[in-house]
């Protein structure tokens, strides 16, 4: 994904999806390297993510997000306008955040054992919604994480935060 790096928070996004069957590696150095490469000389944020759908405390998911950040946040770690996902739409949304967390622990120790100290966007059990599952368990969650009602728009923002550009 791309997005400006300047104020304004205009979300412009590209999802690099190769044209032909390739390997990991050639993925990597003919599509994602290049493409991230640009958008830093754009002055752009990069979001790399393990974009997959899938139970990750079940099966082989997790071991395969491991698997692609051990090859890919090494070749990214010096990168200051990457941030990193390190799995995109998790589906154990019958699970406590006790018995994910682990899984994700372990994503983060990988990325960071590679050298990468940029944001990583922690994952939730439900395709990513819930960003403040995490923080919620070790403290009062903040208001942006509550469940919307039908009559909340989806992207508004809290009243309390109105400076905040859209």
């Amino acid at each position: 994904m791309l997005a400006p790096a300047v104020p304004g928070w205009r979300q412009r996004e590209r999802k690099l999806h190769p044209t032909a069957p390739m390997t990991a590696a050639d993925y990597v150095s003919k599509v994602l390297k290049p493409a991230v490469d640009y958008a830093t000389g754009k002055n752009l944020y990069v979001i790399i993510d393990h974009h997959q759908i899938d139970n990750v405390t079940t099966g082989n998911s997790a071991a395969d997000a491991t698997t692609f950040w051990t090859d890919v946040a090494p070749k990214f770690a010096s990168y200051t306008n990457v941030i990193y996902e390190p799995f995109n739409e998790p589906i154990d949304g019958s699970v406590s955040w006790a018995t994910f967390k682990p899984v994700v622990q372990n994503w983060l120790t990988t990325i960071r054992g590679a050298g990468a100290n940029n944001i990583i966007i922690v994952p939730s059990m439900s395709y990513d919604q819930h960003p403040g599952d995490a923080a919620a368990v070790h403290r009062r969650a903040p208001t942006w994480c509550t469940p919307r009602t039908s009559t909340q728009a989806i992207g508004a923002r809290p009243s309390s935060n109105k400076s905040r550009p859209p």
